[in-house]
């Protein structure tokens, strides 16, 4: 008896800790995002033409044509991605564009990244390209 209630109270520790770590990769990879937003629109602003943001359940690769060009991993595992700006979506991707002229995005939208408490939100303003994260 004191066996499965070891047993039970061991199962439901593990549990909470999958969901704390699948939350964690969730924010994690929205602060990616953001940083790799920065650095595009960086890249678009110094006149190297447009620069690009993949955002894939594997992490983020940004593609701009000189050397802050990277790929970066998500700290945990593979996080589902999805957005409500239809242009942004790429299959099970999300790729955004930021163009010569100011560095702006190819719009204004929100990227979810789904955690198991809810989604972690990036919202993109269109202007600006200032992005807020937020827990949905």
């Amino acid at each position: 008896m004191a066996l499965a209630i070891l047993v039970i109270m061991a199962a439901g520790a593990a549990f909470g800790l999958v969901r704390a770590t699948e939350q964690i990769s969730a924010r994690g990879t929205a602060q990616i995002l953001q940083m790799a937003a920065v650095r595009a629109q960086t890249a678009a602003l110094w006149g190297e033409g447009s620069a690009a943001v993949s955002l894939t359940t594997r992490g983020v690769r940004v593609q701009p044509a000189f050397a802050v060009a990277g790929a970066y991993d998500g700290p945990g595992g593979p996080v589902p991605v999805g957005t409500n700006l239809a242009r942004w979506r790429s299959g099970e991707s999300v790729q955004l564009r930021f163009g010569p002229s100011f560095g702006a995005p190819d719009g204004a939208g929100t990227v979810f990244l789904a955690g198991p408490a809810g989604n972690v939100a990036v919202v993109i303003r269109a202007e600006s390209g200032l992005t807020r994260r937020e827990l949905r």
